[in-house]
């Protein structure tokens, strides 16, 4: 099984630009399948460099502050590593009525009965 010191070898690789992202998410992804099924400083270590692989790739971070937050969890001590970040949803649904004006002009129409149209407002909140 890998252990944190090989992961952090690489991850440093990674900052001095000796191997590239996709070759380090190769092998981490090989070499950490199994990781976590244990609850162990490695598990966690792996589970913050996926969640920065994760922000870059979808546009949330990016490749400077990819690397500066990577280059702070690698000079963290394991007990100092945020096991997760937490993300809460609340989801607010109103039925509102509103009516198709362009449809009953259209129809040369009278509406009479007003349609309910669900409006959904989501939040994120990133802790």
């Amino acid at each position: 099984m890998i252990q944190e010191h090989d992961i952090r070898e690489k991850v440093d690789a990674l900052l001095r630009r000796e191997i590239s992202l996709r070759v380090f998410e190769q092998w981490l992804g090989s070499e950490s399948w199994d990781l976590f099924r244990e609850n162990s400083d490695a598990m966690r270590f792996v589970a913050g460099i996926n969640l920065l692989v994760s922000e870059f790739h979808d546009d949330v971070i990016r490749e400077n502050e990819f690397r500066s937050e990577l280059e702070a969890l690698l000079n963290k001590q394991p007990a100092e590593q945020p096991a997760e970040r937490a993300i809460s949803i609340q989801i607010i649904v109103s039925l509102v009525p509103a009516v198709d004006h362009q449809l009953a002009v259209q129809r040369n129409a009278t509406v009479v009965r007003p349609v309910v149209v669900p409006q959904i407002q989501i939040p994120l909140y990133v802790n």
